[in-house]
């Protein structure tokens, strides 16, 4: 894991749990969903399941596109990868992309960084499904042993929008996309948005998800409830003879909503916080 195997973290997978969870992901699920690429193919190799780390924090966090609190310099950048069935030889993105993750007691960070030589974002509100109008981060979340699990968005104009699938039983209903939850992000674009003859530098954006939100099924979110997380990237451009889609971690073919391929979700103790302060009392924790 580089550095961040260097920090002390809790793993919600302790006691064998991990290899029983393992087995699970012995037979992939296909799935084609409204705004989820999927890519034919009729076999390809199943990944061993990464570990993605959210360090913690107990800086005063804001969501402004421009990852200057310091917890970004340390956490860990994960690339954004083609999945095998689109690329067997790893070849990388055209426009590289990553992904941090941070937590704090009140919410769960994520921070994303672009190359994009063509930024666009032709929507211009909240709760749409944003894939389908430009560039999009998302960041999918599913508690292990339950059946529901979130996708959030994030683009470049700081839209968002939050969906909520209480099994792929039932996704692609309207109500999951009816779904309110109350998300901040903030974007910083560096180049001209929508402007197609010129050549710009990328974007970033950051997310913050109320910890709140995610403990309503009554599925507690901390070290040790186990969660499985997926950061993923709609990137359309001129340059591209079509729009490339990348996650991290990689998955074995282009299906976003295929969640028994997420990566495992891992902590870092607050005990062991690196660039940052003791952990706040509940007297000062912030608000979002």
């Amino acid at each position: 894991m580089g550095e961040a195997s260097k920090q002390s973290v809790r793993s919600p997978f302790a006691d064998g749990a991990l290899h029983r969870v393992l087995l699970l992901w012995a037979a992939p699920v296909l799935l084609t969903l409204g705004g989820c690429h999927t890519a034919d193919i009729a076999s390809v190799p199943v990944p061993v399941p990464p570990t993605l780390l959210a360090y913690w924090t107990s800086e005063s966090m804001r969501m402004d596109g421009q990852l200057q609190e310091s917890v970004w310099a340390h956490a860990q950048a994960y690339p954004l990868s083609f999945s095998l069935a689109d690329s067997p030889a790893a070849r990388p993105p055209t426009e590289a992309g990553t992904v941090r993750l941070a937590w704090d007691a009140e919410c769960l960070y994520a921070a994303f960084e672009f190359q994009d030589s063509d930024v666009i974002e032709e929507g211009d509100a909240d709760q749409l499904q944003q894939q389908r109008t430009g560039d999009v981060a998302e960041l999918f979340l599913k508690p292990v042993g339950a059946s529901w699990y979130w996708e959030f968005h994030a683009t470049p104009r700081s839209r968002h929008s939050a969906f909520f699938f209480p099994s792929r039983g039932r996704a692609g209903l309207p109500s999951n996309f009816d779904y309110q939850l109350a998300l901040e992000t903030g974007a910083r674009v560096e180049g001209t948005l929508n402007e197609w003859s010129d050549q710009d530098q990328g974007w970033t954006v950051e997310i913050a998800i109320p910890l709140r939100e995610l403990t309503v099924q009554g599925h507690a979110f901390d070290p040790r409830s186990g969660y499985r997380v997926l950061a993923a990237r709609y990137n359309y451009a001129r340059i591209l003879p079509a729009p490339e889609l990348s996650s991290a971690p990689r998955l074995p073919r282009t299906a976003f909503h295929d969640h028994d391929h997420y990566g495992i979700l891992l902590f870092q103790d607050p005990s062991n916080g690196v660039g940052t302060t003791p952990r706040p009392s509940s007297a000062n924790q912030k608000k979002l």
